[in-house]
């Protein structure tokens, strides 16, 4: 049979194995746009930036936008800096007392449903995931990108804060925000065009895990497991992300039912084998290339080695979708490198001589 995009990824995150490995990323390297289009990305080119993307991608996260780089700088003294495909939003430290008050005030906006978890307009979201789709062609494009509450607060500072002096507050806070969260997945998961969504929460760093275990089990794994059998039940596929070294947290992130683990951050001290003798026959992989040595600063020959070499300890059994391990394809990795990853894969037969 001729094999869809489509058709190559559920096999894989079903555990079965494809005419070939499918390639999923996070798109934002500009190099590859030019090529595809003939042209550089304008801001804002949604479109285009799609369309450019299905021509090497069986699967890809939601569309990353190309910015003009700037700084806006808020009364309250919050800066959002924007870069060439990236924004980060810098906050002012805040004392004890607007702390407590912030989070209060979040509680009774998520008591009263004003909260704008609870406003999810599925009809809008539902036409802009169709017009997407339309977009990225025969690409399985993921419009379903879904994230569960654990501590409240803006950076690890302010979770720990509330963790320590205000518990009973920080559980009446996850409760309300997992709930409407989980709210907003099911109303989605029944519109969404995709038959794959990804999770995306870092909850691990270099070394080791962000949280505590106690705290995952208390405040993150009973609502990603809900999550999960939500989509599970309208048959949508399950990637979870996280960066760092998650494996302190894979056996409990599996007992969730995930289908697939993205990225597997070699930088950070997972490994592939590892994971593969592990993990291999339960989840797939999602990604597991390395971005540092083999994609940024390797040679178009290493690129090539190190992806036959990932296809054939962890695609052996179709459990792998090939991808970058830092989770996208960024302009640090030159267009030789990414020609010859995406040559590799596209061409890879496992029975000719030398493979």
């Amino acid at each position: 049979m001729a094999w869809s995009k489509s058709d190559r990824v559920m096999a894989a995150l079903s555990g079965e194995k494809p005419d070939r490995t499918p390639i999923f990323d996070y798109m934002i390297n500009d190099r590859v746009f030019e090529h595809y289009l003939g042209r550089p990305v304008i801001p804002g080119e949604q479109a285009a930036i799609l369309k450019a993307t299905a021509q090497c991608l069986d699967l890809c996260h939601p569309m990353p936008a190309a910015y003009e780089p700037h700084e806006e700088t808020y009364p309250d003294g919050t800066r959002k800096i924007y870069e060439r495909w990236m924004t980060w939003t810098v906050y002012p430290e805040r004392g004890d007392g607007e702390l407590l008050k912030s989070l209060k005030d979040e509680i009774g906006s998520l008591k009263d449903k004003n909260h704008w978890l609870f406003s999810d307009d599925i009809p809008s979201w539902k036409a802009d995931a169709d017009k997407k789709q339309k977009w990225a062609e025969d690409m399985v494009y993921i419009d379903l990108g879904l994230w569960l509450p654990v501590l409240p607060g803006r950076n690890i500072e302010e979770n720990s804060f509330y963790l320590a002096d205000y518990p009973e507050l920080c559980v009446e806070w996850n409760q309300l925000a997992t709930q409407a969260v989980l709210r907003m997945a099911e109303g989605r998961a029944k519109e969404t065009p995709s038959p794959v969504a990804i999770i995306w929460n870092d909850i691990a760093m270099k070394g080791g895990l962000i949280y505590p275990p106690y705290v995952l089990d208390q405040y993150f794994f009973p609502g990603l497991n809900e999550m999960v059998s939500i989509l599970h039940s309208n048959g949508i596929k399950v990637i979870f992300h996280s960066d760092g070294d998650a494996g302190a947290a894979l056996d409990r992130l599996i007992d969730c039912g995930i289908d697939g683990f993205n990225p597997l951050e070699i930088s950070a001290g997972m490994q592939v084998s590892h994971f593969i003798e592990k993990y291999g026959e339960k989840v797939t992989l999602v990604g597991g290339l390395d971005a540092v040595d083999v994609l940024a600063f390797g040679t178009p020959d290493t690129v090539a080695r190190a992806t036959k070499k990932l296809m054939r300890e962890a695609g052996k059994n179709g459990r792998l979708i090939v991808g970058s391990s830092s989770g996208q394809i960024d302009n640090s990795m030159p267009f030789e490198n990414l020609t010859a990853y995406f040559n590799t894969v596209w061409n890879w037969n496992p029975g000719f001589a030398g493979e």
